[in-house]
C-alpha cells in the first residue's frame, strides 16, 4: 500500500485502501481517525447510511465540503440538494470557488450521529473534506503543539503504514448501534431535518401576553452609541425586518436597545425591558417537576435531546402586547416586536405553557419538555424511533423548528440539570464539584486558614470533623500570616478526605425544585467563586460549587465590575436549576444593587444588565466575613504550575553534584534544600514579593536550553524581550549564569529576529554627494498613479526631474505601459532636450524592462536603480509630494479633473526660486527666465542691437559659469548640512559578499487569501551577492534567486 493523496489514487486503488481501513475499524483494531504513512494529513472514517467514507480533516476550513459527484449519488438515494445564494469561499492555496448549493447528511462518527452541512463544490480533490463545523459537532479539538487532532484523551501511535489515534474508553463505551439501527436512525434524522425545515418557525398554539394592567406607557430614550455601533444596530434592524421579527410601530411605549455579542461572534439586538418588566404582572404558571423528569430518565437505554431554534422568536406576541415592545433608533424610526423578544418577564412561563400543550401528560415517561429543551427517552430502540417520529409530527403541526447544531440522537448517556443520566441511573455532574475537587494545595498560613474556614462552614455534616481536620490545624500552630507551611503526608491525607467529604453526601445535597434556590458568590483579584444552596430546616445545604479564574483583561476591572462578573458567572453556571424560578443572590458588594438602580448603564455594564434581566431574583447583601465559602473558592484559583522537570543522574553536572553533596553531608547551606531529588535555591527577588516564589529549582547545564525554550519560546511565554524573559526564568529557576544565558538566547532567537525590528540605531549613512557641473547630466524619473481616469483618458503621470537645475517635466499618460513611457522619453525628452549622462529610477516594472534598458543603452546613457523600498534615493520623490499637493489644491471634489492643471503646475515649479540653488529651474536650464507676460522694452536703439547682442552673449556665458559654480557650491553645502543631521542617528554596518543577513519582507495584506501583513514575519534570510556601494547591496535568496538592489537600512546582521 503506497502513500498517495485522494486525487493520486485510481478509483479501484482508493476503494481497496478504504476497504482495508474499514476492516480494521470494524474489527476494533483501528479507530476513527487515521493517517497514511508519509502523509501528515489526517482523515476521518465516517459512515453514511451504513457505508464507509474517508474524508480529509481540515481544521483551517470553516465549513465541510463534498464533491459534486458524490452529492449526486446521495441525491439518487433521496437526499435533497438545496440551492443557496451564491457565495465565494477560498481554499488553502488561495483559489476561490463559487458555491451555489448545499446538502445535509447524517454522519456516524465516534459512535455518534450528527446531521452535518456540506457545501457542494466542483473539482474537489477529495470526495469529502471535513471543516470546523464537523469538529464542533463531534467535539474534536486541535493539538497545535503536536499538530495532531485530539478527541478527549487520544494519543498518536504508529502501526505499520497507518498511524492510529486511540480513543479513550469513555468514547468507546458510547451506544453501539447495529447496522440496521444506524441506517434507520439516519433516515429518521434526515426526515426530521427536512420536514421541519431550517428557518425560525412561528407557532400557532400560543401567543405571549404582556399584562401591564392600567399602567401608563413607559417611554425611555435610546442610549447614545458610536457611529459604528449605530451602523451595526441599523443592520440588525434591517435583518429582523426581513425575517418578519419586527415591524414599524406607532406606539406610545419605547424601550432602549443594546447590541450584544453572541458566543459565535455575531451580534444580536436586545431590548432593555427592565422598566417594562417592572410594570408587568407575574405569571404563576408552574414549571415541570424536575425530580419526576430525572426519575424517568435514569432507566432509559436511548436518549435524545432537541433544542428549539431561537425559541422565543418562534412565539408570536398577542396583538395588544406588540406596542409595549417598541424601540426607536434616531434617524431610522420606531419599531415593535411581532414575536417574544429576549429578556421579557414571564417569557419562561409562556415557553413552558407552549411545551405542555405540545406534549401533554399522556406522553409523560417518554417525552419531556423543559422550557426549550425536548428530551426523548426509551428503553428500546423501536420505541425511541416512534417517539422521535411523534416529536417531528408535533413540531411540524405547531410550526416550530429546531437547532440541529445542538441536537443529539440515540445517546446512551446525557448531561441534564446537573446530573449525568444513563442506564445505570443518576450520577453527579463532575462540573458542579470541580471547584472543590480542584482546590489547590495550600502553601502558606493564610491559604490553609482560608480552606479550613470553607470546610468548617459545613462541619456539622462531616462526621468527626475535628479529628479529620486536626493534621491541618497542627500545621499552622505557632505560625503567622504569610509564613510558609511544611506540608507532610498526614496533611495531604486530611486535605483529600475533607475535599471528598465536601463533594459527597451528606454535605452535597440533591436539589429540591419545590424549594427556593440561593446563590452565594464572591470575587477576588484572581477569580470568582460561587455556591448554590437551599435552606432546609433552617440549615444551608450546598447543591453545587463553581469557580473560575479571571482572564488578564478581567483582572483589570474595578472591584464593582468584578463583583458583577461574579454574579453573572454564577447565575449562568447554575442556570439549569434556577431558570424560570424566583431565587436569591447573596453577595458582599452593593454593585449589583447599584446596577439595577442605574437608569442609563453604558457599554459593558449595559450588556451585563441585559444578560441578567431574563432572570427573576432579588439581591441580598452579606458582609464579606460571613461570605466564607465563595470567598475561599474565588481566592483558590490555582496559579500557573511550575514545570517540575525530571532531573536524571546523567543530567547533573559538577556544579549541581557539589551542592547536592554538601547538603547530603549536612554542611548546612540555609539557602539550599534537597526535596525529592531536586535542588531548590532560596532567592528573594523584589519582582516577586510572595514568599512562595522565593524558592527556585536549580537547573544543571544539560537542561538549561529546555528551560529557556519554556520561558521564551512557548505560547505562554510569548517570545517577549530580554528583561521579561529573564524575569520569567528567574521566577521559578536558578543557575549561576542565568541572566547571561537568557540574553544570549533571546538575541539569537530566530523567531524574534524574523518578527521584531532591531532596537539599534538605523543602519546606513547618507550616500556620497554626486558631482554635477551643468543641467541635465543626471535626470531622475518616476511614475505617479494610477489616478482616476480623467476626461481626456489619462490615468498616470510621468515625472522627470533634473538633479542639477531642479527643472521638471510632467507628462500625463493614458496608461503605464512600457511602450508608452519609452516613446515619451525618446520623443519628448531625448530628441528635444538631449540625452542625460545618468538616469535614476526605481524598480518599477516599466523601468526594469528590457525595452527601457535598450533605449537608454542605445543613447549611450546609464541607469542607476534606487534600492527596493528606499524612495528617498530618488530626487523625484520629493517633487512628487509637491505635485500631489498642488493637484489636490485645484481639483476640489471632481477627481477626474486631476490632469487639467498639470501644465500650469509644471510651469509653477519651473519658475519658482529653489531654496537650495537660489535660482529658478528655468533660468538654470535655459539661461533665462520664462515669462507669461509681454514686457516694455527699455533696451538700446535698433542700430546698436548687433553690438549689444554680441556683448550680451559673452557676458551671459561668463555669468552662467559663475552661476553653475555657485549652484554646485550650494548643492554641496546643502548635502553637508543634511548628511550631518541624517548621520547623527545612523550607524555604519558593512556586510561581506556571501554573508547571510536578515532582509525586510515588506509584506502586503490580502483579505482574499486571509493574509494580514502585521502578523507575518518582518524579516527573511538572504545572501549578499554584490556590493554596489557602502550602503547598497544586491541580494539573492537562499535558493539563488536574484532579489535585486537593497539599501542597508532594510538589512540586519544575523547574530
Amino acid at each position: 500500500m503506497t502513500s498517495k493523496t485522494a486525487s493520486d489514487f485510481k478509483d479501484e486503488e482508493w476503494q481497496n485502501w478504504l476497504k482495508v481501513v474499514s476492516h480494521y475499524f470494524e474489527t476494533g483494531q483501528l479507530c476513527n481517525i487515521v493517517s497514511k504513512s508519509n502523509d501528515n494529513r489526517h482523515y476521518a472514517l465516517v459512515k453514511i447510511l451504513n457505508k464507509s467514507f474517508l474524508g480529509l480533516l481540515d481544521s483551517e476550513a470553516t465549513s465541510s465540503v463534498i464533491s459534486r459527484g458524490l452529492s449526486r449519488k446521495f441525491m439518487v438515494l433521496g437526499f435533497s440538494i438545496h440551492e443557496i445564494p451564491q457565495l465565494s469561499i477560498s481554499m488553502a492555496d488561495g483559489t476561490s470557488y463559487n458555491i451555489k448549493s448545499v446538502i445535509y447528511l447524517p454522519i456516524l462518527f465516534m459512535k455518534r450521529y450528527k446531521v452535518v452541512k456540506f457545501y457542494i463544490m466542483d473539482n474537489l480533490r477529495h470526495d469529502l473534506l471535513f471543516g470546523m463545523n464537523f469538529f464542533d459537532h463531534f467535539n474534536l479539538t486541535i493539538g497545535y503543539t503536536e499538530d495532531i487532532i485530539k478527541h478527549e484523551n487520544i494519543q498518536k501511535l504508529s502501526n505499520g503504514e497507518l498511524a492510529i489515534i486511540n480513543i479513550s474508553n469513555s468514547v468507546k463505551s458510547r451506544h453501539e448501534l447495529t447496522e440496521d439501527q444506524s441506517k434507520t436512525l439516519g433516515l429518521v434524522v434526515e426526515d426530521i431535518k427536512y420536514s421541519i425545515g431550517e428557518g425560525i418557525g412561528r407557532t400557532n398554539l400560543i401567543e405571549h401576553l404582556i399584562d401591564t394592567g392600567e399602567h401608563m406607557p413607559v417611554t425611555q430614550r435610546q442610549y447614545p452609541f458610536s457611529p459604528h455601533i449605530m451602523q451595526e444596530l441599523e443592520k440588525e434592524v434591517d435583518e429582523m425586518l426581513a425575517k418578519d421579527i419586527i415591524e414599524p410601530s406607532f406606539s406610545s411605549w419605547r424601550s432602549p436597545v443594546l447590541l450584544v455579542k453572541k458566543a459565535s461572534g455575531s451580534n444580536r439586538l436586545c431590548l432593555d425591558s427592565r422598566q417594562l418588566n417592572k410594570t408587568t404582572k407575574n405569571d404563576s404558571y408552574p414549571l415541570p417537576r424536575v425530580t419526576s423528569i430525572l426519575d424517568s430518565l435514569k432507566n432509559a437505554q436511548y436518549l435524545s435531546t432537541l433544542d428549539l431554534k431561537s425559541a422565543f422568536w418562534q412565539i408570536p406576541l398577542e396583538t395588544t402586547s406588540k406596542e409595549k415592545t417598541a424601540f426607536g433608533l434616531p434617524g431610522k424610526g420606531l419599531f415593535q416586536f411581532k414575536v417574544m423578544p429576549f429578556g421579557l418577564k414571564n417569557a419562561s412561563q409562556t415557553q413552558q405553557r407552549l411545551m405542555d400543550k405540545l406534549f401533554p401528560p399522556e406522553h409523560e415517561g417518554k417525552i419531556f419538555a423543559y422550557l426549550d429543551d425536548i428530551v426523548v427517552c426509551s428503553k428500546t430502540f423501536e420505541d425511541h424511533i416512534k417517539s422521535l417520529t411523534l416529536v417531528k409530527k408535533q413540531l411540524l403541526s405547531a410550526g416550530l423548528t429546531v437547532n440541529f447544531e445542538k441536537c443529539q440522537f440515540a445517546r446512551p448517556s446525557l448531561k441534564y440539570l446537573g446530573y449525568i443520566v444513563d442506564k445505570e441511573g443518576l450520577r453527579t455532574d463532575p462540573e458542579k464539584v470541580s471547584a472543590i475537587l480542584n482546590y489547590p494545595r495550600p502553601n502558606t498560613y493564610t491559604e490553609l486558614k482560608r480552606f479550613l474556614g470553607l470546610a468548617s462552614w459545613y462541619r456539622r455534616f462531616v462526621e468527626n470533623f475535628a479529628i479529620v481536620a486536626a493534621p491541618l490545624h497542627d500545621l499552622i500552630k505557632g505560625l503567622k500570616k504569610g509564613q510558609k507551611i511544611k506540608w507532610d503526608a498526614e496533611a495531604e491525607s486530611a486535605f483529600i478526605d475533607l475535599k471528598t467529604s465536601l463533594t459527597s453526601t451528606p454535605v452535597l445535597s440533591c436539589p429540591d425544585f419545590n424549594l427556593e434556590f440561593i446563590i452565594q458568590c464572591d470575587a477576588s483579584n484572581k477569580g470568582t467563586g460561587a455556591v448554590l444552596f437551599q435552606t432546609r430546616d433552617g440549615i444551608e445545604r450546598p447543591v453545587a460549587y463553581s469557580s473560575r479564574k479571571f482572564s488578564e483583561r478581567e483582572t483589570k476591572y474595578s472591584t464593582s465590575e468584578r463583583e458583577l462578573l461574579s454574579v453573572i458567572h454564577a447565575v449562568e453556571q447554575f442556570r439549569p436549576y434556577i431558570e424560570g424560578t424566583h431565587f436569591k443572590v447573596i453577595t458582599d458588594h452593593s454593585a449589583l444593587q447599584w446596577l439595577y438602580k442605574n437608569k442609563d448603564p453604558h457599554g459593558r455594564l449595559a450588556r451585563w444588565a441585559m444578560r441578567l434581566q431574563q432572570f427573576d431574583f432579588e439581591v441580598i447583601y452579606r458582609k464579606g466575613k460571613d461570605n466564607i465559602v465563595p470567598d475561599a473558592l474565588s481566592r483558590a484559583i490555582p496559579d500557573k504550575e511550575i514545570n517540575i522537570i525530571d532531573i536524571k543522574p546523567d543530567d547533573k553536572d559538577d556544579w549541581y553534584n557539589s551542592i547536592e553533596k554538601e547538603i547530603t553531608e549536612g554542611k548546612g547551606r540555609d539557602d539550599w534544600i534537597l526535596n525529592q531529588g531536586i535542588l531548590w535555591k532560596y532567592l528573594r527577588l523584589k519582582q516577586f514579593p510572595d514568599e512562595k516564589d522565593s524558592w527556585k529549582i536549580a537547573i544543571p547545564e544539560k537542561l538549561r536550553r529546555q528551560i529557556l525554550i519554556e520561558c521564551h519560546d512557548s505560547p505562554t511565554a510569548g517570545h517577549l524581550g530580554i528583561k521579561k524573559s529573564i524575569n520569567r526564568t528567574r521566577q521559578h529557576y536558578f543557575w549561576p549564569s542565568l541572566i547571561k544565558d537568557v540574553k544570549d538566547y533571546v538575541r539569537k532567537c530566530e523567531t524574534c529576529s524574523k518578527h521584531k525590528p532591531s532596537q539599534l540605531p538605523p543602519i546606513g549613512k547618507m550616500g556620497k554627494h554626486k558631482e554635477v557641473t551643468e543641467p541635465f547630466q543626471i535626470v531622475s524619473m518616476d511614475l505617479m498613479g494610477p489616478f482616476p481616469r480623467s476626461k481626456t483618458g489619462n490615468t498616470m503621470l510621468l515625472v522627470v526631474s533634473c538633479w542639477f537645475s531642479k527643472f521638471v517635466l510632467l507628462f500625463p499618460l493614458r496608461n503605464g505601459k512600457t511602450s508608452t513611457i519609452v516613446r515619451i522619453i525618446e520623443e519628448q525628452i531625448f530628441l528635444i532636450f538631449g540625452v542625460p549622462r545618468t538616469v535614476i529610477c526605481d524598480n518599477g516594472k516599466q523601468f526594469i524592462s528590457s525595452q527601457f534598458k535598450e533605449l537608454i543603452t542605445n543613447y549611450n546613457s546609464k541607469i542607476w536603480y534606487t534600492p527596493y523600498y528606499h524612495p528617498q534615493a530618488n530626487p523625484t520623490e520629493r517633487v512628487n509630494r509637491v505635485i500631489g499637493t498642488a493637484i489636490a489644491s485645484y481639483i476640489e471634489d471632481n477627481h477626474k479633473d486631476w490632469d487639467k492643471f498639470i501644465p500650469h503646475i509644471g510651469h509653477a515649479i519651473r519658475t519658482a526660486i529653489h531654496e537650495i540653488t537660489g535660482k529658478t529651474p528655468s533660468y538654470l536650464f535655459f539661461g533665462r527666465e520664462t515669462s507669461l507676460q509681454n514686457k516694455i522694452d527699455f533696451g538700446p536703439d535698433k542700430d546698436d542691437y548687433v553690438n549689444v547682442n554680441r556683448n550680451y552673449f559673452e557676458n551671459n556665458l561668463r555669468l552662467r559659469e559663475e552661476i553653475y559654480k555657485d549652484v554646485n557650491k550650494r548643492l554641496r553645502e546643502a548635502y553637508e548640512i543634511n548628511s550631518k543631521n541624517y548621520n547623527k542617528r545612523r550607524r555604519i554596518c558593512n556586510f561581506n559578499v556571501g554573508e547571510l543577513v536578515w532582509k525586510k519582507t515588506k509584506p502586503q495584506s490580502c483579505a482574499n487569501k486571509n493574509f494580514m501583513a502585521k502578523l507575518s514575519p518582518k524579516y527573511e534570510k538572504a545572501v549578499i551577492s554584490e556590493k554596489v556601494s557602502a550602503d547598497v547591496y544586491i541580494l539573492k535568496s537562499l535558493r539563488g534567486k536574484l532579489l535585486g538592489t537593497w539599501h542597508t537600512s532594510d538589512l540586519k546582521r544575523i547574530i
